[in-house]
């Protein structure tokens, strides 16, 4: 891991929505300057979604351990219960379309990761 000029910044801190402190304020990195730095960055983090689903959430921190020791980086992480039309949503995505399936995930809270990591889809 090479190190950058402000003590506290690797590489493996600087991608699209992640947020860095230099000097006291904290900034989100929202785009690359150039094609060479989106080159040399973006090749080695690409992002993938998870769901922690409702039957399981109780074990969220354990989850979020193993996603670290793995080696991924959590960029975004939201926790909410699905309603009747956000559940419709997932599943047309998911190409999974029954009542047993919109049921279970408006049972109870889920939660949506977004990771990144190397070659992370």
């Amino acid at each position: 891991m090479k190190r950058m000029a402000c003590a506290d910044i690797t590489e493996d801190k600087l991608f699209i929505g992640s947020v860095v402190t230099i000097f006291s304020r904290q900034l989100k990195l929202v785009d690359y300057g150039d094609t060479f730095t989106r080159s040399h960055f973006a090749s080695n983090k690409e992002t993938t979604f998870g769901l922690i689903k409702p039957d399981v959430y109780v074990h969220t921190g354990k989850i979020i351990d193993t996603i670290y020791a793995n080696g991924f980086t959590i960029s975004r992480l939201k926790m909410g219960k699905f309603s009747p039309a956000t559940t419709q949503r997932f599943l047309q995505l998911t190409n999974q379309q029954n009542a047993e399936a919109s049921q279970f995930l408006q049972s109870d809270v889920s939660t949506g990761i977004e990771l990144v990591a190397k070659n992370a889809v």
